[in-house]
């Protein structure tokens, strides 16, 4: 969608992070468009499977990390993030979002990356 494969065949520019959220099972990933862009200014996609969505407003917990993006890797970081939240006395909702800063070039001891959650 963001190369170019949309009806308007527009390859778009966008912000930083990306984010991805494992719900049942099925990875998802999320592009930030860049704030001048409002959903109704986007192409459609080609790809039924894309869907075009806007997000309100909400209040996030944010841990930040380094490093490359593994499973083994996730599921270290979410342990110590769910167990900070739980000492701060805060009630998460919904799934972990991992949002990621820099480009899969970039070495793995300076990739910044964080979680997020929503939180209650």
């Amino acid at each position: 969608f963001v190369l170019g494969s949309n009806t308007e065949r527009e390859a778009m520019s966008c912000v930083t992070p990306v984010l991805t959220t494992l719900q049942d099972g099925v990875y998802r990933t999320a592009f930030v468009m860049p704030p001048h862009r409002s959903i109704e200014s986007l192409p459609h996609p080609d790809d039924k499977r894309i869907e075009l969505r806007e997000v309100s407003e909400r209040r996030i917990a944010v841990y930040p990390f380094r490093g490359r993006f593994s499973a083994e890797n996730f599921v270290w970081q979410e342990r110590k993030f769910l167990g900070a939240l739980v000492d701060a006395g805060l009630v998460a909702k919904g799934s972990v979002t991992l949002a990621t800063y820099d480009s899969p070039t970039t070495l793995p001891a300076l990739r910044r990356n964080e979680l997020w959650i929503e939180v209650v």
